[in-house]
């Protein structure tokens, strides 16, 4: 594997933090899936979080937040949480889907302002591994705290 990055130093850096974002976002995507599971309960759950995208998972608690079940302390803390995972998944997306151009070369990538993916004939974007791995930790922090709330509010009721 060393052999392959022998030409470019550089690209083995940026693959490793994106490895490392891209591992913290599984988490916290695990840890959105485990809060909705916990949300929704019953004998049911795991078919409902099985079947559902991460978008349909941040929707379902969001509107589970919307029937009252939970105070509104709790509620506004949650949905903070739930609209720093949307910031963070669409930075995600931007480097997963995104072209990406070696330092130093001038072109921006024109995103899907929908889902942040490259639209057809977009250009390249600079991505160092310093921002990766920066997302990579907010990422982290992300599930630590879907997780801790779900502790705390959910199976609290339990």
């Amino acid at each position: 594997m060393e052999d392959f990055y022998a030409h470019s130093p550089e690209e083995k850096d940026l693959d490793l933090a994106l490895g490392f974002m891209v591992r913290n976002s599984a988490a916290t995507e695990f840890a959105l899936f485990q809060t909705m599971e916990r949300m929704v309960a019953g004998p049911f759950a795991s078919v409902v979080a099985a079947r559902a995208s991460g978008p349909d998972a941040l929707d379902t608690v969001k509107q589970i937040l919307d029937t009252g079940a939970y105070d509104a302390e709790a509620s506004r803390e949650l949905r903070e949480v739930l609209d720093d995972c949307v910031a963070a998944f669409r930075k995600r997306n931007r480097h997963i889907y995104g072209l990406r151009k070696p330092a130093g070369e001038a072109a921006v990538a024109v995103q899907d302002p929908a889902n942040d993916r490259p639209q057809e004939g977009s250009s390249a974007y600079e991505s160092l591994p310093e921002e990766l791995v920066q997302l990579g930790v907010d990422l982290s922090e992300l599930a630590v705290t879907l997780l801790k709330w779900s502790d705390e509010h959910v199976e609290a009721r339990s």
